[in-house]
């Protein structure tokens, strides 16, 4: 936007705006729309909108961690016509997000295929996989088709995912030459925060005797920083001592918030921290989204993929844009609230084996390992976005 553009806007809003307050939203036009918003809850307006009232409304409140999206507890009886509705709400929602795919090349539906077919491209939900023949069984609302897979791509499908699959018909087979997965976009904004705000990544913080040395490390880092702010979120388990951890947050900087991820069947209650249920998804300055999940959730996908790194199996579901895509009834939600979106900043995992991490797309992927692995942690940089790896061996 112009400047005189910004200006007539505001006035438009009845807001006055000062040289100060134009210069910051003609750097930062994304921030208008929140800082309207804003405005128009308070009892009485500003007279002047200038870079002070700014900070005080849209650039303060990294304290404030918001849930962004709510995972409800599983639908207790479950019908047919329910795994049938939640199926076909899954399938169209990933079918949308294939609509403007260039590299999908004649998308036709499974009932328009003929003998005379000879390229196309299916958004088809995986029905069936036959390792022996290397043939996947595919439907859409259509109708079903079984496909001849194979090039190295088969061993990353799994049953009710949604694929873009280009197809060639060979005599009475129809081949897939290419395997497209939902993904996240390729361009996007890096996410960044303005002021130096840090998170901690840690799991299996209660463990074993030697966890007050192992604490006293983490201090020494966390000193060493300078910051507005420092999160540290700790992935517990089933065994997680409540008493470690609140031996720790007590020697805690003030400017250090603590915020627990615990898996549903093995909660943790501890003083002086807040607590999130695996999965969660937040907010932090209102710009940066995460989601974190205790790593109990992949585990069977580490099982499938038990040559990949943790990270890698959790880039495999951020592509295929579900955290559980094979279908289970206990499971069963009314709506399908395992689908990865919003697509996350940063993308974490507790408890899933040996520490790592990479970026992709924008999104930072982190395995956070754990004490009874390699103890090897991250904490990120979300101005910069930066990461520091801590090793506490």
């Amino acid at each position: 936007m112009k400047k005189e553009e910004i200006v007539n806007f505001f006035l438009q809003k009845g807001l006055n705006i000062d040289p100060s307050g134009l210069e910051y939203f003609y750097e930062n036009p994304e921030e208008i729309k929140k800082f309207l918003e804003k405005t128009e809850k308070m009892d009485k307006k500003p007279t002047m909108v200038n870079l002070e009232v700014i900070k005080k409304l849209i650039k303060e409140g990294y304290d404030k961690i918001e849930v962004i999206k709510k995972f409800p507890t599983p639908m207790k009886k479950v019908s047919v016509d329910d795994i049938s509705k939640n199926l076909a709400e899954r399938y169209e929602k990933i079918r949308k997000l294939f609509l403007n795919r260039i590299d999908l090349v004649n998308p036709i539906s499974i009932s328009k295929i003929t003998p005379k077919t000879r390229r196309f491209s299916l958004v088809a939900m995986v029905r069936e996989k036959n390792e022996e023949n290397k043939t996947i069984l595919v439907e859409d609302m259509t109708g079903e088709i079984t496909t001849h897979i194979n090039n190295l791509n088969f061993d990353s499908i799994v049953t009710d995912e949604v694929l873009g699959l280009t197809c060639e018909r060979n005599d009475d087979r129809i081949e897939v030459v290419g395997v497209l997965w939902p993904d996240i976009p390729l361009k996007r904004e890096i996410s960044r925060l303005e002021e130096d705000v840090y998170c901690m990544f840690l799991s299996d913080l209660q463990l074993n005797q030697e966890f007050d040395s192992k604490a006293k490390k983490i201090l020494g880092e966390i000193r060493q920083l300078t910051y507005k702010q420092l999160y540290i979120f700790l992935f517990g388990d089933k065994s997680t001592d409540n008493k470690s951890i609140e031996r720790f947050v007590e020697k805690l900087p003030e400017k250090c918030k603590v915020i627990v991820i615990y898996s549903p069947a093995n909660p943790i209650e501890t003083k002086n921290a807040n607590y999130f249920s695996s999965p969660s998804f937040l907010t932090v300055g209102g710009k940066i989204n995460m989601l974190l999940c205790d790593g109990e959730l992949f585990s069977i996908y580490k099982s499938l993929w038990n040559k990949k790194k943790p990270e890698e199996v959790m880039l495999n579901l951020l592509k295929k844009r579900h955290l559980d895509p094979i279908f289970k009834p206990e499971k069963l939600f009314m709506e399908d609230h395992l689908m990865i979106e919003p697509v996350p900043d940063i993308f974490v995992s507790g408890n899933l084996g040996s520490p790592g991490i990479l970026n992709y797309k924008g999104t930072t992927i982190i395995s956070c390992g754990g004490f009874s692995t390699e103890p090897l942690y991250w904490i990120l940089n979300l101005r910069t976005r930066e990461s520091i790896k801590i090793s506490l061996a």
